[in-house]
Order: structure tokens, then C-alpha cells, then sequence
């Protein structure tokens, strides 16, 4: 992009941007010089003659740029005769340190000379490289592009030209930084809308192989992937915030707790853990069970199926989704309860509702079940986190039905299918 100065009534810019030719005639009238471009313009900023390289150069590096110098003619009156030369150099460096600059691509040149001259009326503008070692020394520095001869009317005089600032970092210093251990305590399980819970993530630095507690850092927490906010390690390196999960779903969720470390000083170390939201189960209902005790044999076709569940503040939950499933207690092969289709509008292993009793129900169809001792498992997405399942025991006993085990009630212990 072209940075073209608007006026030449702006005698200190034009300064800025430079020129100068030959000593002309009294007679003659003005020519100036105008730098009207400064290339990468982005890394410059400043104005009217003063141009800043933004960011810190490294010790040895360079600030190379280009600069484009165009010869304006003021109109009216006599001109000065084309072609004519102009050279340019560097002068008044300043800073810690010498340096070196150069005109021209590598190996450059100390000065830079341009013989300006007309091509179909238009006088043509000249564009060099300008190239500035960094010294090792870190400071501000300067130096001025300046036309080593002027105009003695009302043209740019000697002396006056574009002025480069720059600043040499310091050097890289050796960087080691300390390990830390980020560790988030297990966190316990949560109830369906619970209000508040607490996460705390312990944060320490290895100190010649002891890990010591680091204070008075900052830990991020998250919940799945979102941001719930910071803590700050206290002098044990515990770090605790206390979030409102109640708009989590059931099931299993992720806090992750991280520290960002410090440049040279410590690293950064993160650390997760699952937790999960679950349902408070209220028990299964007669006729399958009272009070934990089973209620005895069952011989006719179908075994009413009910749990009761609620939320946090014990409110009912109306939209669990909720499957039955069984296993003969000498297997541990689970199969998927089926309903009596013909007695209630139950679909598959799933339970339905009853807004009346606030209770959820299947009719299990056991019209083709042999006699036996069986466990049924209700499911209810809560995750494998916190869900341990929910059983009961039952047996069938149908007149005419072979028995297929002599075993008393117990619930499953081989077998650990998540639904």
C-alpha cells in the first residue's frame, strides 16, 4: 500500500520523507524530494519524519525496509534542468552502540545516488532497500536518510531527512522452568438440579524431587469443554470453586482444572476427572419390592415393574428415560425385559410414566419365563461414573414350568453392563 503525503505545503513532512538535489539556480524554481512510500508499512508506526519499528529487534538482527523517493516539480515559473543525480546517506546515528547501514540488496553500499530524469513527461521515482544491523548492545537507537545536498530556496534544506528509531531487545536469557503436578480431587457424585458443588485441584513444584505446594497461582476450571471460571491457590496449593451443575443432564461429565505455568519460572500442568449427575432413586415399588425385601414368587404373566426417582430437592422427575433389564442369577447374560403388549401401551423394555402415582412402570411379560430366581436391573442413562445400578430380586414360579435353578435370590456380581 501506498502512504502518499497529501501536500506539499507540509514542508516538515516532506522533511520527513526527504530530498534534495543539486544546488540550482536562484532563478530556478523548486524542486523537492518526497519519500511516498515506507514498505513494510505495518511494522512502522509514527509520522511527520519519525517512523518507529514496532517490535524489539533481536541482538544481530536487521531492520530492513523500503523506502521510494519521488521528485515533485512545482508548477509555474522556470524548472530546473533533468536529469539530475541525488544522492542519499546515513547520518547522525545514535545509541548504546555503533551500527551499520546500507542502501541496495547484500552486500549494500553507504550511500545511495539516483539520476532523476523525465519518461513521457513524468519524472520517475526511485525505490531502494535500507538495511540496519542490530548491535548486541539492547537499547533505543536511531538513525536519519538524509540527501547530502539541498535546495537554497524554499525547496528542503541540508540536514533535514527521514528519522528510523528501533530498539534492541535484551537477549534470551537460559530458561529452565520448574515441573508442577496439577491434581484435581475426586469429585462426588451429583444429584439431578443439585444447586452447588465444590472442586478443588491441589497444585505443586518439584523442589530437588520434593513436591512442594505452590501458592498464589491461578487455576481454570471447566466442565465439559466450558469455562466456569478461576481459583486461586492458597498456601497448601489447594485451589477450590464452587459451581452450580444444575443445568447438567444425567450422566457423566468431565471438570478439567489447568494451570498456565510461567515463563521460565514454572510449567504449565493440567488435570481432569469425571463425575457424574444421577437421579435420586427412591426404591422399586410393590409388588416387586417394599423396603428392600423381595415379595415372594410370581406365577402369573406379568411382574409390574416400578421405581420411583426424583431430583436434588426430591421434586418428581417426569422425562427419565428408563429400561428394564434381567438375568437368571446362575448367568450373566442381561436381556432386555420385554413388555405385555396386549395389557398396557409399553413398548419394548421402556418405561413409561404414571403421572398419578409419580412412578414409573413396565409390565414385564414373563408368560414364556422359565421358573427361577432372577435379578431385574432398571437403566437410566446415569453414566458409569456414579451409577451402580439398580436391582431386585425376583422368582418365578409357575405351576406346570420346570424350575431351572434351586438358588436363593442374590444379585449379579460378574457381570457389568452399562446402558
Amino acid at each position: 500500500m501506498t502512504r502518499r503525503f497529501p501536500s506539499p505545503s507540509l514542508v516538515l513532512f516532506i522533511a520527513v520523507l526527504l530530498g534534495v538535489l543539486l544546488v540550482v539556480p536562484a532563478t530556478a524554481h523548486t524542486i523537492d524530494y518526497i519519500a511516498t512510500d515506507i514498505q513494510p508499512e505495518a511494522e512502522f508506526s509514527g509520522q511527520s519524519g519519525h517512523f518507529k519499528v514496532i517490535d524489539p529487534i533481536a541482538p544481530g538482527g536487521n531492520v530492513t525496509f523500503m523506502l521510494t523517493f519521488e521528485l515533485i516539480e512545482s508548477s509555474g515559473g522556470p524548472t530546473t534542468a533533468l536529469p539530475l543525480t541525488s544522492t542519499f546517506s546515513v547520518k547522525n546515528k545514535g545509541g548504546p552502540a555503533d551500527f551499520d547501514v546500507t542502501f541496495g540488496p547484500a552486500p549494500g553500499t553507504a550511500t545511495a545516488s539516483y539520476m532523476y530524469e523525465k519518461n513521457a513527461g513524468k519524472i520517475m521515482p526511485f525505490t531502494t532497500q535500507v538495511k540496519a544491523i542490530a548491535p548486541s548492545t539492547p537499547g533505543s537507537y536511531h538513525f536519519k536518510i538524509q540527501a547530502e545536498q539541498g535546495t537554497l530556496s524554499k525547496g528542503l534544506q541540508p540536514g533535514e531527512g527521514i528519522v528510523i528509531h528501533f530498539k534492541v531487545a535484551e537477549p534470551d536469557q537460559p530458561c529452565d522452568p520448574v515441573e508442577t503436578v496439577l491434581i484435581i480431587d475426586e469429585p462426588t457424585c451429583t444429584l439431578f438440579k443439585q444447586p452447588s458443588i465444590d472442586y478443588t485441584a491441589t497444585l505443586t513444584y518439584n523442589n530437588g524431587g520434593t513436591y512442594v505446594p505452590l501458592s498464589d497461582k491461578q487455576i481454570d476450571f471447566s466442565v465439559d469443554g466450558k469455562s466456569i471460571g478461576s481459583a486461586t491457590t492458597s498456601t497448601d496449593g489447594k485451589a477450590t470453586i464452587t459451581y452450580n451443575p444444575s443445568a447438567l443432564s444425567v450422566g457423566d461429565h468431565t471438570v478439567v482444572a489447568k494451570y498456565q505455568g510461567e515463563e521460565c519460572a514454572y510449567m504449565s500442568d493440567s488435570h481432569s476427572a469425571t463425575f457424574g449427575v444421577i437421579y435420586r432413586f427412591l426404591g422399586f415399588q410393590p409388588p416387586v419390592q417394599i423396603d428392600g425385601v423381595g415379595s415372594g414368587l410370581f406365577s402369573g404373566k406379568v411382574i409390574p415393574v416400578k421405581i420411583k426417582i426424583a431430583d436434588y430437592y426430591g421434586n418428581p422427575v417426569t422425562d427419565a428415560t428408563a429400561r428394564v433389564y434381567f438375568t437368571q442369577t446362575t448367568q450373566a447374560l442381561e436381556i432386555q425385559a420385554t413388555a405385555i403388549q396386549s395389557v398396557i401401551v409399553d413398548t419394548g423394555n421402556l418405561m413409561r410414566y404414571d403421572a398419578t402415582l409419580d412412578q414409573y412402570i413396565l409390565n414385564w411379560d414373563i408368560s414364556n419365563m422359565q421358573n427361577g430366581a432372577y435379578n431385574i436391573r432398571v437403566a437410566m442413562g446415569e453414566g458409569e461414573k456414579c451409577a451402580v445400578g439398580h436391582w431386585a430380586p425376583v422368582m418365578i414360579q409357575k405351576s406346570g414350568k420346570k424350575s431351572t435353578t434351586t438358588l436363593a435370590l442374590s444379585f449379579p456380581a460378574l457381570f457389568q453392563i452399562k446402558i
